[in-house]
């Protein structure tokens, strides 16, 4: 460059990077911000409150995931208290939906149907015999992994 020197050009880099390092940090510390928010609102549901995370309803279901609609079934079904939350539908291991109790999160909606089910008492394959339950076992893996999609 004309008239420039070389370590003016090289200071307009520094300044460059500088600025542009200070955006994302602070967009990061923003984004950890809401996620603190969002997590303290969680614990704040209440004791065995179920915060279920899922995406936003669609135009004419509660939800288009099957695996959503399987899980608010069962809550229903077993008079589990629950919330909707639509702000973070993945969980960390980018499964829908997830669920939140006591400030504990848990994903894949079989595990937590039976993990619920312990925690609350609400075992409905209980009563039944190990033919039933193994016929009750297969039914719920063919629908989840073959009928579903």
């Amino acid at each position: 460059m004309a008239g420039v020197s070389e370590t003016e050009a090289s200071c307009g880099w520094v300044s460059v990077v500088m600025t542009v390092a200070l955006l994302l940090g602070s967009v990061y510390v923003y984004r950890y911000v809401i996620k603190m928010n969002r997590r303290r609102r969680w614990r704040q549901a209440g004791k065995d409150v179920v915060v279920v995370h899922c995406p936003s309803p669609g135009l004419f279901t509660p939800c288009v995931s099957p695996f959503v609609m399987k899980f608010l079934t069962y809550l229903r079904l077993a008079q589990i208290p629950y919330q909707l939350d639509h702000e973070e539908p993945f969980g960390q291991r980018g499964l829908c939906p997830w669920m939140t109790v006591n400030g504990e999160g848990l994903a894949d909606s079989q595990l937590m149907i039976e993990w619920l089910g312990q925690h609350f008492h609400k075992n409905f394959t209980k009563r039944l015999t190990e033919t039933q339950q193994a016929v009750a076992r297969a039914f719920t893996i063919m629908i989840d992994e073959h009928l579903c999609w």
